[in-house]
């Protein structure tokens, strides 16, 4: 029963760091892509 606990724990854990992570990602990507649209309209 306890293995099945800290499992649970465990993989909770990891979800949480991959959405953390695929968050973080998405967020820069879209702060890039922002910063280049900004840089083009500067230009224009």
């Amino acid at each position: 029963m306890e293995l099945k606990v800290e499992l649970k724990l465990v993989i909770g854990i990891i979800i949480e760091l991959i959405a953390l992570g695929l968050f973080g990602i998405i967020h820069l990507i879209s702060r890039e892509n922002s910063e280049k649209t900004e840089g083009e309209n500067a230009e224009d």
